[in-house]
């Protein structure tokens, strides 16, 4: 079974914040230049420093490309947070990796889980919208 978080993550050798870009292009519709994918290589490891995660950052620049209107782009980036933050306790790089992080994998399941997070706020606020 084809796993694209794997891929993109783990294959690919993308980082948290571009890996949560990627897949929302692919499930959303939309295209992402290869300029904004080098431009938020920055953006892992908790912003080089183990802060912000980059799942919370990349997630936030997916909902910004996914919802142009800047009143719905902010509901959905407030909801994918606290989506995100009942499941992980933190946006604290440091802190995610100490209680979720798997060595032979890295990451991976914490991508998964905000990939989810990400989802379940896209369809709220799409049902809202409708």
């Amino acid at each position: 079974m084809e796993n694209p978080v794997k891929d993109f993550y783990l294959i690919k050798g993308f980082n948290c914040a571009q890996t949560m870009v990627f897949l929302a292009s692919q499930r959303f519709c939309f295209e992402v230049s290869n300029d904004l994918i080098n431009a938020m290589s920055g953006l892992g490891g908790g912003l080089q420093t183990e802060n912000l995660c980059g799942v919370v950052s990349g997630g936030v620049m997916a909902l910004s490309l996914i919802f142009p209107d800047k009143d719905i782009q902010n509901q959905a980036i407030v909801s994918f947070q606290d989506i995100l933050k009942s499941k992980l306790s933190s946006f604290s790089c440091k802190e995610i990796k100490k209680s979720h992080r798997d060595e032979n994998v890295k990451c991976l399941n914490v991508v998964e889980t905000a990939f989810e997070s990400l989802t379940e706020a896209v369809n709220i606020i799409t049902k809202k919208t409708d």
